[in-house]
């Protein structure tokens, strides 16, 4: 955990000094299209990414360590930006009503 937080909590909890938000949307994207965004826009892989990239079982604890925290998931592999903000939008206009 980071060092300015020293808490001892499930995973999925969040501490006291953190309000809990209303809403989690997690952005998935599959490998063969993040490694398609990342070339398009001229980036190179973070040694985090490299790393999740590298090991399946890595990339998993990741994700069921995200949806610990029972985020709404938009899979944006095969999206568009503004396919995603709608699909985004939509969601959170849901939970506003």
């Amino acid at each position: 955990m980071d060092e300015g937080f020293e808490h001892d909590l499930a995973l999925g909890e969040y501490p006291e000094e953190i309000l809990k938000p209303d809403l989690l949307i997690l952005l998935k994207v599959d490998e063969e299209n993040r490694l398609a965004r990342l070339q398009g826009r001229g980036e190179t892989e973070t040694n985090e990414e490299s790393e999740l990239a590298a090991s399946k079982s890595k990339r998993e604890k990741v994700l069921q360590a995200y949806k610990a925290f029972n985020p709404v998931t938009i899979d944006t592999s095969n999206k568009t930006p503004d396919e995603v903000c709608q699909e985004a939008l939509q969601i959170i206009e849901g939970v506003l009503r």
